[in-house]
């Protein structure tokens, strides 16, 4: 189904508009990353995280100044609604859970509070838990650069990979600015994200293979760049929109954990459908031209 027809959008004439926004995103986001850092959690900073449900809504600043005069300046956060909170110290012995439940209910008498659940990660697991997450996605694109340079060019592989590093450092920029918690879930879901991006991109790709035979008809290759994105312009909204549907629904009424992978979702996909229009296909038009001004001058 044509969701667009007869639709012929300059996407590749608007391409420098584009690169002067990727590259103001992904410089801020780098600048964030750098200066201010993920909001790790307890899977890669080690320590206890605590759940603790109270009957009735408590005051987050009460419960960070009770919690900090015994464990120091730990993270204190809502989880889900203002009576369940999620408390997490860097203390790793038996006590800590009984201690805070303790102080809990000593200070906040005549509210209820139950603890809800308790995990413990140490500090040199939290460690190989990073490192591993480093290595699964350096591998991953480098899988995705050897299966694009098969079935395409070598250099088609690596304009991918830029687009899904273009994808995945400004996915990282939102979790620094909004400060949300970088676990195993977020893990997921930025694989997920190199996941989807690099499927919109190969379908565009596969797209301008098709129609490189209308450059012996006389058309350039910006035309035939520019015609294919049109050509699956229909398919790649309909796929964004559907899976952002899905995501939204994620975001309505999934927990606190849930909402954080479909945050990185949410705009993970809508930055990959951005790139794979607006970065891995004029990519192959800068090298083109690159590659043409070579020939001429041999």
């Amino acid at each position: 189904m044509e969701l667009l027809v007869n639709k012929n959008f300059p996407f590749v004439q608007n391409r420098r508009t584009a690169y002067l926004i990727s590259g103001s995103l992904v410089t801020l986001s780098l600048l964030l990353f750098l200066f201010i850092g993920l909001n790790y959690g307890v899977d890669f900073i080690g320590g206890t995280s605590m759940e603790v449900k109270f009957q009735q809504p408590v005051e987050l600043d009460k419960i960070r100044h009770l919690i900090s005069t015994k464990f120091g300046a730990d993270r204190i956060q809502n989880f889900g609604s203002s009576n369940d909170i999620l408390i997490h110290v860097q203390e790793q012995h038996d006590n800590v859970a009984t201690e805070v439940l303790a102080m809990l209910k000593k200070n906040f008498e005549g509210n209820d509070v139950e603890m809800r659940s308790v995990s413990q990660v140490g500090p040199k697991i939290g460690d190989e838990l990073k490192i591993s997450a480093v290595w699964a996605t350096i591998w991953g694109l480098i899988f995705i650069v050897v299966y694009l340079a098969l079935r395409f060019h070598w250099k088609w592989g690596l304009a991918a990979v830029v687009a899904l590093a273009h994808d995945v450092i400004i996915t990282l920029g939102l979790f620094v600015a909004l400060q949300l918690e970088f676990s195993l879930a977020a893990v997921a879901a930025f694989l997920t994200i190199v996941g989807y991006s690099v499927n919109d991109t190969i379908v565009v790709f596969d797209r301008i293979r098709e129609n490189t035979r209308l450059i012996k008809r006389g058309g350039t290759f910006e035309e035939v760049v520019n015609r294919s994105v049109n050509e699956t312009l229909s398919r790649t909204v309909m796929t964004s929109v559907l899976t952002l549907l899905s995501v939204a629904v994620l975001l309505a009424l999934g927990g606190e954990v849930i909402r954080t992978f479909a945050w990185a979702l949410l705009v993970g996909i809508i930055v990959g459908t951005y790139s794979s229009i607006y970065v891995a296909s004029p990519i192959l038009i800068e090298w083109k031209a690159g590659d043409d001004l070579k020939a001429k001058t041999k």
